[in-house]
């Protein structure tokens, strides 16, 4: 998970360790490479606006390029060029801030779920 915000970063890591999941969070897109290597995550969690010099929209890009993986951006951009600009440029789905912390956890299972071939009833946690 890339998150700005230390609460959210936080809440939603413990939320996802709840629901079964192995999480590494980190503020900012920085060596976003290298923690792809070494963590092998089936989905990332981005958020748009990040402080330093890469936003959520350029590391979609360093996902994608990574390997399929699942991509949940999380926002505060809540217009519809944004919402377009995510999706488009390879996001699975696109949640706007504020939001429910159990839809996201749910959306999270959800998007993993599609992308394992997965019935929509099958819970798998990684």
């Amino acid at each position: 998970m890339i998150e700005d915000s230390e609460t959210i970063r936080e809440m939603l890591s413990e939320a996802l360790a709840d629901a079964g999941y192995h999480t590494d969070a980190r503020p900012d897109g920085e060596g976003l490479e290298d923690v792809l290597d070494g963590f092998r995550p089936d989905l990332v969690v981005l958020d748009v606006m990040l402080p330093g010099g890469r936003d959520g929209f350029s590391l979609i890009d360093v996902a994608l390029a990574w390997g399929d993986v699942g991509i949940v951006m999380i926002t505060a951009r809540d217009g519809l060029p944004d919402r377009l600009r995510g999706l488009d440029g390879g996001a699975d789905d696109y949640v706007v801030k504020p939001f429910e912390l159990a839809e996201l956890v749910s959306r999270v299972g959800a998007v993993l779920r599609r992308r394992d071939g997965c019935p929509r009833r099958c819970k798998q946690a990684t």
